[in-house]
């Protein structure tokens, strides 16, 4: 996860799916679950170039790499996210991020990465 997204999953994260592809671009899926207090750390140490946005919504079920039945983000109610569209984290990696914030204790998080 670190080498293609540059996330660094925090301490007492679970991780529900992952799938990578290496063809022309680098492509990187992931879906876990991470405690609620944990989430500004992860933000912080993430360097994204966006800032989370309440109710953006930038992961949807058409980002399923895997076709997986892991993988609804739409069932997340209360949401934030960040879209690194316009401008690419590290390594030109460009990041989408779906916080689903719907557990007061934990966070359901849906992770796109993708580097050309």
């Amino acid at each position: 996860m670190e080498a293609v997204a540059h996330v660094t999953l925090p301490p007492g994260t679970v991780l529900l799916s992952a799938v990578h592809s290496n063809g022309l671009e680098t492509r990187l899926v992931a879906k876990f679950r991470m405690p609620r207090a944990a989430l500004d750390g992860f933000v912080a140490s993430g360097k994204f170039t966006a800032r989370p946005v309440d109710g953006l919504r930038p992961v949807t079920d058409k980002d399923d790499l895997g076709g997986g039945v892991l993988w609804k983000p739409e069932e997340s109610i209360e949401v934030a996210g960040i879209d690194e569209a316009e401008a690419p984290g590290p390594d030109g990696t460009y990041r989408s991020v779906l916080f689903g914030l719907d557990d007061p204790d934990s966070v359901l998080v849906h992770l796109t990465a993708t580097k050309n």
